[in-house]
């Protein structure tokens, strides 16, 4: 198995960024479509937001029973 084929866990990732870029965007979802070809607007949510909704999921899991992995 090479170094492209090694599964990775970003969630260890995830706080390191976070702590060093908390409000840089994370992710960007289109808000409705642009069929016009206008820009459309766009939902973001920046690292240290991304981490704690992140964070709050996982919990929740471990609270069920579902552990890491």
């Amino acid at each position: 198995m090479s170094a492209a084929d090694t599964p990775e866990n970003i969630a260890l990732r995830l706080r390191p960024i976070a702590d060093a870029h908390p409000a840089k965007i994370a992710m960007a979802s289109p808000l409705g479509s642009h069929r016009d070809g206008t820009n459309r607007p766009y939902d973001t949510m920046n690292f240290a937001e991304l981490e704690l909704h992140t964070s709050s999921i996982a919990a929740g899991f471990q609270e069920m029973g579902i552990g890491p992995g």
